[in-house]
């Protein structure tokens, strides 16, 4: 499921105060049979590669890992505050693929209180020193947005098919594990998104929408988890959580000529700690698949759908989004998955109603180090060292 890496090298040059530095990219070193698109950056002591600075990254067996930073600065950063990657970035880089990159660096790096990520940038914290995550970190989808780097192009789950006969529910948004089906009504439901890889850091991916009905709207899709790289020459300690779970599908509209279809859940996003090694006692760390949203209801009595769930610990499934009341009832969305399992599928639906749309499958929770993992307990999907 993992491809070959894409590697990045910054140039971090800050000399204590608020400035905003140019980065240019190192040409890549093809000696290990990449290619030149694959940016992989010089290795150890090279003239220029890191002049004055720490290397921070690429700790996982024979060098694996995204990104490498070279770090300066002395500085301890205490993260506290909702982080808008569009707009709030000390550094930024552009990968060879997109997502780009909002890039946090210091001699050491924590969190002193919960916040939010969001923006179309990945996040990458990098320390000389211990990064501590003793709060909550956000980086989850909904249905209005995704977590910062999420929604990833072409791997989206697909539309459940318009019909004044019931709209079809969406397909669920595909990761490290396939979404679930939409089901059908008198639209065909979507299929799930294919299953994506790891070759840079990016966010999972969205569900579908939901089939319209006669009048109704198609239901929204859910948006996918976010991207984070932690990356420490030290440690990385996880006393708090890390949510870059899938949002929940839309909820399909009931009404007179054919009701919604239910919208996809999307995927979970990545997670992924970079450093000799990682302490996650007592913490939360998740990446699970939100749950698809459910069908309007048919019939004099009709109501609609009910919006697809997201995750809200390793252990808490993204639920499905109940089916509209009515004669008949809409489609239930399918249960979001834990672990390793695969997004539910959504339920069917008859005469007018809205079926259920599929859940989003599982993120990535990836681990680039030499030494142990300890305490590594409160994760899902599980944690997978490299």
């Amino acid at each position: 499921m993992i491809g070959r890496m894409r590697r990045v090298l910054l140039l971090l040059a800050l000399g204590g105060c608020d400035i905003l530095f140019r980065i240019d990219r190192i040409p890549a070193n093809t000696g290990d049979g990449g290619s030149i698109g694959d940016g992989a950056p010089p290795r150890d002591g090279s003239s220029g590669s890191c002049a004055g600075g720490v290397l921070v990254g690429l700790n996982g067996a024979g060098n694996a890992g995204l990104v490498q930073v070279c770090v300066t600065s002395t500085a301890a950063v205490h993260l506290s505050t909702l982080i808008n990657t569009d707009s709030m970035c000390p550094l930024t880089l552009a990968q060879t693929v997109s997502p780009d990159l909002c890039v946090y660096t210091g001699m050491t790096i924590d969190t002193t209180a919960n916040f939010r990520v969001i923006g179309s940038r990945a996040l990458v914290l990098a320390a000389t020193g211990v990064i501590t995550i003793a709060n909550t970190i956000d980086l989850s989808g909904g249905n209005l947005e995704p977590g910062a780097g999420g929604d990833t192009a072409n791997c989206d789950g697909m539309a459940g098919v318009n019909s004044v006969n019931g709209g079809g529910g969406g397909g669920g948004g595909s990761f490290q594990t396939a979404g679930g089906a939409g089901n059908n009504a008198g639209g065909s439901g979507g299929t799930p998104g294919p299953l994506g890889t790891v070759t840079h850091v990016r966010g999972g991916c969205r569900g579908g929408l939901g089939g319209g009905g006669g009048t109704a709207g198609n239901a929204p899709r859910g948006h996918s988890g976010g991207a984070i790289y932690l990356a420490s020459a030290a440690k990385i300690v996880v006393t708090g959580g890390i949510n870059a779970c899938g949002g929940g599908g839309g909820h399909g509209t009931a009404a007179t000529d054919g009701s919604g279809g239910g919208g996809g859940g999307a995927s979970g996003g990545l997670i992924a700690f970079d450093a000799p090694q990682l302490d996650a006692t007592g913490g939360m760390i998740w990446a699970n698949g939100g749950g698809g949203g459910g069908g309007g209801g048919a019939g004099a009595t009709r109501t609609d759908g009910v919006t697809g769930y997201e995750s809200t610990s390793p252990t808490m499934a993204g639920g499905g989004g109940g089916g509209g009341d009515g004669t008949p009832t809409g489609g239930d969305g399918g249960m979001g998955p834990l672990l390793l399992s695969v997004g539910g599928a959504g339920h069917p639906a008859v005469s007018t109603a809205g079926a259920g749309g599929g859940a989003g499958g599982q993120g990535f929770i990836l681990f680039y180090g030499t030494a142990s993992n300890t305490g590594v307990t409160g994760v899902s999907p599980p944690l997978t060292k490299m």
